[in-house]
């Protein structure tokens, strides 16, 4: 009897300790594929997101539900970013590309280290973790780390994924 007690007190702080630990922030796999739906202020498209950390690039395939601007269909937009900073937009049906100095390279799979958890919250029916970083990111990962939503506040913009 005594034992047992004494086991059950040892263990007693571990287990509540345990209880009330955040999670770990999820860790992206190092290549993926995902079909976002992008709200932009009411400009809606639909995103292709293929990103391959080993290779060092991330594809934005963006497929606007306008995609014409003055009467012009401009076709999607290749959006290719690279892990030195370089970003190529890329229209093939207008065969324009330009070149952007980032001077940032693409998120790596652990970016959301150091991020608040902002605790958990139903969305479409899904379990999601909810996760702050650098005052402008929301980001909500389905319980078992399958990216469900990210909202960037400085460029109004939300991704879902479909």
């Amino acid at each position: 009897m005594v034992l047992r007690v004494c086991v059950i007190f040892a263990c007693a702080p571990v287990a509540l300790s345990a209880q009330t630990a955040d999670p770990s922030p999820p860790i992206w796999p190092q290549t993926f594929h995902a079909t976002l739906f992008q709200n932009r202020s009411g400009n809606l498209a639909i995103v292709d997101l293929w990103y391959d950390w080993p290779g060092g690039r991330n594809l934005n395939l963006i497929h606007s539900q306008q995609d014409d601007q003055g009467g012009v269909n401009q076709g999607p937009l290749y959006d290719i970013e690279w892990q030195n900073g370089t970003t190529y937009y890329f229209r093939p049906m207008m065969q324009t590309c330009k070149p952007i100095e980032m001077g940032v390279g693409i998120l790596t799979p652990d970016w959301l280290n150091g991020a608040k958890y902002l605790g958990t919250e139903i969305v479409d029916l899904y379990n999601c973790t909810v996760w702050a970083k650098a005052n402008f990111i929301t980001y909500y990962a389905e319980v078992s780390h399958e990216i469900l939503r990210v909202t960037i506040l400085e460029t109004l913009a939300t991704f879902l994924n479909l």
